[in-house]
């Protein structure tokens, strides 16, 4: 009997560690793979406003709200008229995609003032469905878009932008 209790006894004990173990492997992965979700999440952000600067501008989105990896889209409400810039080229500093609705639908215009996008170095940058028109440079350096990053271009149309040399 004192053999069998023994035995028991151990029993449960061998059990007891395989069951702690079991529960910190599962606690780990589930910890992980909370952690890997979080650390991919992106955010969809939509251009509401044809206006150069402010709330729901393509400018305020891509500068100040949108975070590596998110996608900025635009409002079909806004489809057929141009964003114009006023204030300048809009500087990416962050990898992001700009999906445009169509090249029809979404026209972003430098107004003959400055380039549009100046893209950094380090960044990876899609922009799909978007026309580009009316981009100027004083210098050599790309009228409608200056790239020292990863760019990628769907659909778009580049069109009137100019570089003097």
């Amino acid at each position: 009997m004192k053999s069998i209790a023994l035995h028991l006894r151990k029993e449960c004990k061998n059990q007891k560690v395989l069951c702690t173990n079991f529960l910190s492997s599962s606690v780990f992965i589930v910890l992980f793979l909370f952690m890997c979700f979080y650390a991919t999440a992106q955010t969809s952000w939509t251009v509401t406003s044809t206006a150069d600067t402010g709330v729901g501008t393509l400018r305020t989105l891509i500068v100040d709200s949108a975070s590596a990896g998110d996608t900025i889209r635009f409002s079909s409400v806004i489809d057929g008229d141009s964003i114009v810039l006023t204030s300048g080229e809009i500087v990416i500093g962050k990898s992001i995609h700009i999906i445009g609705n169509n090249a029809l639908q979404t026209i972003i215009d430098g107004n003959a003032n400055d380039r549009i996008f100046s893209i950094s170095s380090g960044t990876v940058v899609v922009i799909k469905g978007v026309s580009l028109q009316n981009g100027w440079q004083s210098s050599f350096n790309g009228g409608g878009i200056y790239n020292n990053g990863e760019l990628t271009l769907y659909g778009c149309e580049v069109r009137r932008c100019d570089a003097t040399f």
